[in-house]
């Protein structure tokens, strides 16, 4: 009798751990797969001296690097998330979050490869993604006013006496986000910086400009 009790009990158990259980103490894949999205829509990666990092509660925290550490990483992500879901009334199914954390922060914890050697070609598409063409010709032309006396015709006083200032102010800042974003300044390299500002320059065709060395 205490046998077939045991027998009972373990497939009490084994029904309980199973995926599909609403209460069960595995996680369920689906939702795991969807958690790991949920990380990445709502916790933008920026690059600090070649660490990645995230913002978690208003706080910076490494998300690669000697300086992070994995399980500390898991509890502040597990506990930011549930507090959102608290504040709206969900019901979270603990073992998938965690686990979609854990995944998430494994895929992320090394630099993408194409992270591991400055790229133009990723530089140019985030910068793209940053500011639209419309919205550098805005900035230019707002640029532009700080170097000519003659507000009422800027663009053709500036065309007159400039030597890409303007310009070059703009390249300059576009480089300078991306490098606070994603590459360390001390890994950029001259040539980084003349095929980036080549690359800059073409994707903008309104550019043009003097270059300073880093």
């Amino acid at each position: 009798m205490v046998f077939l009790n045991n027998i009972y009990f373990m497939r009490y158990l084994e029904n309980f751990n199973k995926y599909n259980h609403p209460l069960g103490k595995l996680p369920l894949e689906d939702q795991v797969q969807n958690w790991v999205q949920y990380l990445d829509d709502n916790y933008p990666i920026s690059l600090f001296r070649n660490m990645k990092m995230i913002e978690v509660s208003g706080k910076n925290q490494y998300l690669s690097g000697p300086i992070l550490v994995k399980s500390r990483l898991v509890d502040k992500l597990f506990y930011d998330i549930k507090y959102d879901a608290d504040e709206k009334g969900s019901v979270i199914h603990e073992p998938s979050l965690r686990k979609a954390i854990k995944i998430w922060i494994d895929k992320h914890s090394k630099l993408n490869e194409s992270l591991e050697s400055f790229d133009v070609d990723f530089a140019i598409a985030k910068i793209k993604e940053q500011f639209p063409f419309q919205k550098v010709k805005e900035m230019l032309d707002k640029e532009i006013l700080e170097w000519t006396n003659d507000t009422s015709s800027a663009r053709s006083s500036y065309s007159d006496y400039s030597n890409g200032e303007a310009e070059n102010a703009i390249i300059t800042y576009l480089i300078d986000w991306y490098l606070s974003k994603y590459w360390d300044e001390d890994l950029f390299s001259s040539d980084d910086e003349s095929d980036l500002s080549d690359a800059i320059q073409k994707e903008y065709n309104f550019l043009s400009h003097s270059r300073r060395s880093y």
